[in-house]
């Protein structure tokens, strides 16, 4: 016997494959029905929410079917609808969408049809009703659902073009629109998906330009543009992206130097009109036809091999002036380590100091000792310890100190970037992306 109180799948309940009685929430007020992940056949009970206090309705990973009772659409008390993975069909309740103290709206991998409602309920914050049958456009009152977090209608029938009034959900964190008919442009005032972290919007017929401001979500971790029809030059993007992939498009250009990198080699492919400067993405080499440099192009290449190597020695003699420079102004108070940041930094100098060891050695010479150091958010950073033993000419140092500031903010393929410098007054510590 089931106790109409709650049913809870911590232990599967029917070996053998049984329906739910058919007056189940009659005779009682049920508030939790929770039989999921088990081999329930047949349709939802009519009198789950009877008495109109059911808050939690959990079915998932079952065999029911059917269309949901209607009755579900009165029950104002419910919270929690997780129906997921069953073959439930037919359309929605119509005041289902809308109840009040919905929060997680969960029916993916059924059979539902129909259209997406104008108006959801204000406090859904996971809305869910990926592989279905729905159809048709999506609602330009989306814009209206901002409490929703996670969004996910990938796997349906959707037409048209993605609203504007998508843009418009502050709280949004996940957007998949995956494998459906969506046509037109992507929307390019995204100023407000300030904390949208993943975007699929793959296998689709959407075209035009990807939005400059893609590339400024502060957030954004995870970009899944491919199989579109997408045209035009790849924006900058951020190299913070764990996961992304522009393959199958018609976008053209040449590939940006930060992910010219064998990780993205997949990331690319099928777009005819883009290049590489390399060959390590397996597409078309830009400016191809220029196969046998000329005179005049290898004493460009000379010329910025040299000043690629100056600037860095630069860099490397005016960090070490402006840490004696601080030193000096020190002297006398203790011999603590001490950090002067280039960049915005997601690490401590006491992280750096205490990797200084011998196993994370990589290379050393008179100039030094170079170090291969863990960092959250960055992988690794390449520190350079240096001795401070050496005496220079200290009209030097008011020049370099100027210089440093400069070369710390160069922004080119070819320039390791300096992040900060370290240092105490025994030793100083050059740390570089």
């Amino acid at each position: 016997m089931i106790h109409e109180d709650t049913v809870n799948s911590t232990t599967r309940l029917p070996s053998v494959p049984c329906t739910l009685p058919p007056d189940f929430g009659r005779y009682s007020k049920l508030e939790i029905f929770h039989v999921g992940d088990n081999d329930f056949i047949g349709k939802l009970p009519e009198n789950l929410c009877y008495y109109g206090v059911l808050q939690n309705l959990t079915v998932y990973e079952n065999n029911l079917n059917g269309e949901l009772p209607q009755s579900l659409g009165n029950c104002r008390a419910l919270q929690d609808l997780k129906i997921q993975k069953n073959g439930f069909s037919g359309v929605i309740p119509s005041g289902l969408w809308t109840s009040f103290n919905l929060s997680n709206f969960i029916l993916a991998s059924n059979k539902f049809s129909g259209e997406l409602p104008e108006r959801l309920s204000a406090n859904i914050s996971r809305f869910d009703i990926s592989d279905n049958q729905f159809s048709r456009r999506i609602p330009a009152g989306v814009s209206s659902w901002t409490n929703v977090e996670y969004f996910d209608a990938s796997k349906n029938n959707l037409t048209g073009s993605i609203p504007p009034g998508i843009t418009a959900l502050p709280k949004l964190l996940y957007l998949n629109l995956h494998q459906n008919q969506l046509n037109g442009p992507f929307p390019s005032d995204i100023f407000s998906w300030k904390s949208l972290e993943i975007i699929v919007l793959s296998r689709n017929k959407l075209s035009g330009q990807i939005p400059v401001m893609i590339g400024r979500l502060p957030a954004l971790n995870v970009l899944d543009l491919s199989e579109n029809q997408f045209s035009g030059q790849i924006p900058s993007l951020p190299s913070t992206l764990s996961n992304f992939n522009l393959s199958s498009n018609h976008l053209t250009g040449r590939i940006p130097s930060d992910f010219e990198n064998p990780a993205y080699a997949t990331c690319f492919l099928v777009n005819p009109g883009l290049c590489a400067a390399t060959r390590v993405l397996n597409l078309a080499l830009c400016n191809a036809s220029s196969q046998r440099p000329t005179k005049g192009s290898s004493w460009s290449l000379g010329l910025i091999i040299g000043l690629v190597v100056i600037a860095f020695l630069l860099a490397s003699l005016a960090a070490f002036l402006i840490i004696r420079f601080y030193s000096k102004r020190n002297r006398g108070l203790d011999n603590s380590w001490k950090l002067i940041s280039f960049q915005r930094l997601s690490f401590r100098e006491s992280s750096i100091v205490s990797s200084l060891t011998e196993n994370n050695i990589i290379g050393s010479g008179g100039y030094g000792t170079v170090y291969r150091v863990p960092v959250d958010g960055l992988g690794y950073v390449a520190v350079k310890k240096i001795l401070n033993n050496r005496k220079l000419n200290h009209r030097l140092e008011s020049s370099f100190h100027a210089e440093v500031k400069i070369l710390s903010n160069i922004r080119h393929g070819n320039i390791v970037k300096l992040l900060c410098c370290i240092f105490n007054e025994d030793s100083m510590l050059l740390v570089y992306e």
